[in-house]
């Protein structure tokens, strides 16, 4: 089980998942919202975060396709000064939304990212 903590030092944001400093190195290659992670409000530092933590729990396709409404529904409102999320609640999410009738259609109506079958 992994375990992401977000917090706040002076006017920096720093994430860490279990102690070591996550690195957005690996999110900013698949798509470049923001150089720095940020959470709490719908903007590119928060996508950026969203990106980078699903890329740690899941592939790159399905992060692809729910990172945006992982933003929406998880990173937008994290509490500003600190949070703990564990891998097992990203997990939890997305299965909650596999789930929901629709899903695929839903994602498209809201023009959200682009489905293959």
């Amino acid at each position: 089980m992994k375990i992401y903590q977000g917090f706040r030092k002076g006017s920096s944001a720093f994430v860490y998942v279990d102690n070591q400093e996550l690195d957005i190195k690996r999110s900013l290659k698949v798509r470049n919202h923001a150089e720095d992670f940020e959470w709490g409000y719908r903007g590119s530092g928060p996508t950026q975060l969203a990106l980078a933590l699903m890329l740690d729990v899941f592939d790159e396709k399905i992060t692809s396709d729910w990172y945006l409404f992982f933003r929406d529904d998880i990173i937008n409102e994290l509490p500003h000064d600190n949070w703990v999320l564990l891998d097992l609640q990203i997990k939890e999410w997305l299965d909650k939304q596999l789930q929901k009738p629709d899903s695929r259609d839903e994602n498209l109506d809201n023009g959200y990212g682009t489905w293959w079958v």
